[in-house]
């Protein structure tokens, strides 16, 4: 029932009020009784999975090699087969770079300039970390970065697996010359790269 005015009446309110203490009862020893289970961040918890499965990678790899080596095992009557002494892979990878956001694009060409630089920089640094990590059988990179309008060469260069993680320098053009990537810079802006396909070159 309600009273004039539209407000429920006491004994409304009383229900109510006794239904809600009840249930909260019930449910209190309910969240008590709950563990408190430690809180783990998701990096911390898949890292030692990928660390694993980086290793297997590699393992099978060499199993791969070591197999296609067993020459005996072919159906030659002899029992012996090649033994591998060493073994590497080189990724041979180009790519074009991209342009910078369509917020910085009505900035005026100087600063657009020195911002695809920058952002061109990080970009070829953080996909040379990248492809190592994804591919842990690759022992050194050979790549080259061709820019999206002129599609010629501003960075090039081998990348060992070695020395990629060698260098900590706080500036992304450092590390990426401690890496062995040549970089067409000319002040603040990106001048094309001689094109060689001789090995040990770009």
């Amino acid at each position: 029932m309600k009273l004039p005015g539209g407000l429920p009446n006491r004994r409304v309110l009383q229900f109510f009020r006794q239904r809600t203490t009840r249930e909260h009862s019930l449910v209190a020893p309910l969240q008590k009784a709950e563990p408190d289970y430690p809180r783990v961040s998701g990096g911390s918890i898949w890292r030692p999975l990928e660390s694993l499965l980086r290793k297997w990678k590699i393992a099978r790899f060499r199993h791969n090699i070591e197999h296609a080596l067993a020459l005996h095992k072919r159906g030659e009557a002899r029992k012996d087969g090649l033994t591998l002494d060493q073994a590497s892979i080189r990724l041979d990878i180009a790519w074009r770079t991209r342009d910078i956001h369509p917020w910085d694009r009505d900035d005026p060409p100087e600063k657009q300039a020195a911002l695809f630089v920058q952002q061109s920089l990080e970009d070829t640094d953080a996909a040379i970390t990248r492809l190592f990590d994804t591919l842990p059988q690759v022992d050194s990179i050979h790549l080259k970065v061709l820019d999206h309008h002129s599609e010629k060469i501003i960075m090039a260069g081998t990348v060992h697996r070695s020395s990629s993680f060698s260098s900590s320098s706080p500036s992304v053009k450092m590390r990426l010359v401690n890496r062995g990537i040549e970089l067409g810079l000319v002040g603040s802006q990106f001048e094309p790269l001689q094109d060689n396909d001789e090995p040990g070159q770009y």
